[in-house]
């Protein structure tokens, strides 16, 4: 399914990369869903921390809870439209990178 942006695809893209932290849980959503703990693990923060970022990211319908009614053992997943922020943020790292290639 192709993911279509609305106007504020600058500003989600913003926001995921102005924070390191925030993009480092999309990136390692991408492959598997996972448990907070193990988020907080990977991302080399608290699991205070690591709340309030998948708070953030869900918010903004880039992540999900795909057992919400769970008490322990909650697992998070990309969403279609975080799929959709991490391919254009690639996107515009290769051209970056292309063009920097070219003015060497």
């Amino acid at each position: 399914m192709d993911f279509h942006f609305s106007v504020g695809k600058k500003d989600l893209i913003g926001f995921v990369i102005s924070s390191l932290p925030r993009f480092n849980t999309l990136i390692i959503l991408k492959e598997t869903a996972l448990r907070p703990s193990e988020i907080s693990k990977r991302i080399n923060q608290t699991i205070y921390r690591t709340s309030t970022i998948l708070g953030e990211l869900s918010d903004k319908d880039l992540i999900k809870c795909i057992n919400p009614r769970a008490k322990k053992g909650r697992l998070y997943t990309l969403t279609e439209k975080g799929r959709g922020i991490l391919q254009e943020i690639n996107k515009l790292t290769d051209q970056k990178q292309r063009s920097e290639d070219i003015a060497r």
